[in-house]
């Protein structure tokens, strides 16, 4: 069952939209950082804290930058990573 799920997660990302999402303006890449390639979607402020499901508050993420984020401010994330506010 897992392994379906899998399947059917990248043949959505090979689409232009996933979930609202407009995959192809990320060249299909991990909006985090850029430099893996996108697996799922992250919300940007963290659905358990904003409850935001819009289009706008999602953007394509490797798997390993949607799990180390988790429910983690994105700025106060991104400085932990040593980004100081600044993708990749």
């Amino acid at each position: 069952r897992t392994r379906q799920y899998a399947r059917n997660r990248r043949a959505r990302l090979a689409g232009a939209v996933m979930d609202g999402v407009a995959v192809d303006y990320f060249a299909k890449m991990c909006f985090w950082c850029q430099r893996a390639p996108a697996e799922c979607i992250d919300h940007i402020y963290p659905l358990a804290v904003s409850r935001d499901d819009r289009a706008a508050n999602k953007v394509p993420a490797c798997s390993a930058c949607n799990r180390a984020k988790h429910t983690s401010d994105p700025v106060e994330w991104m400085a932990r990573q040593g980004r100081n506010g600044r993708l990749a």
